[in-house]
């Protein structure tokens, strides 16, 4: 799996649990869309607008499109004893 900018998600993970962290999971905060040549285009007409931003929300914890986001957020809690 990969993160952000296509850093290995390995070495982060190691690093949150040597923090004392338990990954509960990561999301993409961008998604493809930027990809879209139109997409300003399409964020003026209503109806394509609800459906260009509904998709991140569907596909921001799925990992193969987790490099493709430039902000990776975790969701994680603090291990106690």
């Amino acid at each position: 799996m990969v993160v952000s900018g296509g850093v290995p998600a390995g070495p982060v993970l190691t690093d949150l649990a040597d923090a004392g962290l338990q990954v509960r999971t990561l999301l993409a905060v961008e998604g493809p869309a930027e990809l879209l040549a139109n997409l300003g285009e399409l964020l003026q007409d209503e109806v394509r607008c609800e459906q260009v931003m509904g998709v991140p929300q569907q596909m921001e914890a799925q990992p193969s499109v987790l490099g493709t986001s430039a902000h990776v957020p975790v969701v994680a809690q603090v291990v106690t004893c």
